[in-house]
């Protein structure tokens, strides 16, 4: 005979807890993508008479991670945004309750605590993009090979799946939060915590 599964009172918060430390983590990783720069070193031979040049190499620098401040000011803006996202979606941080003691109404002002970061990632990665295209639409054809013009390529790419994926996430938690509150609207109600929340919001 096959066991009923019994629900743990701490399941539901330790989920909790464990995707607030996922969530982070993807915004922190997001945030390092987006400011990574891309550049590319020349060198060269020198010789007696005349100097020789060597086969330029693309390296991948983050600048964050060798900046505390820059990593402490992200890890608070991190914070930020889930503060901001709780105190929008009104619900419990752990645990489980009852449709009576949940669902306060959502408070759309708070999501402005997410604008540093949103603004921090836009900036970091205008500035690392244009580094990166200035990289390959002002080289010459003659000291730059095919190799490294993939490589180029290629790390465009991943700048524009960058983007491409942080603009998703933001436009599917705006929709979701907007869902939330039209649902308040017209009387309904939820008993799911944050954790959840944030799944619903950031990763569905």
């Amino acid at each position: 005979m096959v066991e009923q599964y019994v629900n743990s009172g701490y399941s539901r918060a330790i989920m909790s807890l464990l995707r607030c430390w996922w969530t982070s983590l993807y915004l922190w990783v997001m945030m390092h993508a987006a400011g990574t720069l891309f550049v590319v070193n020349e060198s060269w031979n020198e010789g007696f008479l005349w100097n020789l040049r060597k086969p330029d190499k693309l390296f991948f620098f983050d600048p964050l991670s060798v900046d505390t401040f820059g990593e402490v000011w992200t890890v608070v803006m991190i914070a930020a945004v889930l503060g901001g996202v709780y105190r929008t979606c009104g619900c419990r941080l752990v645990g489980s309750g009852t449709l009576g003691r949940i669902g306060r109404k959502p408070r759309l002002q708070n999501l402005w605590f997410c604008a540093p970061y949103i603004g921090a990632i836009g900036g970091c990665w205008i500035f690392s993009t244009f580094l990166l295209a200035r990289h390959m639409f002002t080289r010459e054809l003659s000291h730059t090979s095919m190799n490294l013009y993939a490589k180029l390529i290629f790390a465009l790419l991943f700048k524009i799946l960058v983007m491409a994926n942080m603009t998703s996430v933001v436009l599917r938690a705006y929709v979701k939060v907007m869902e939330l509150a039209m649902n308040w609207n017209r009387g309904h109600s939820s008993d799911l915590n944050f954790g959840e929340r944030l799944r619903l919001i950031l990763h569905n």
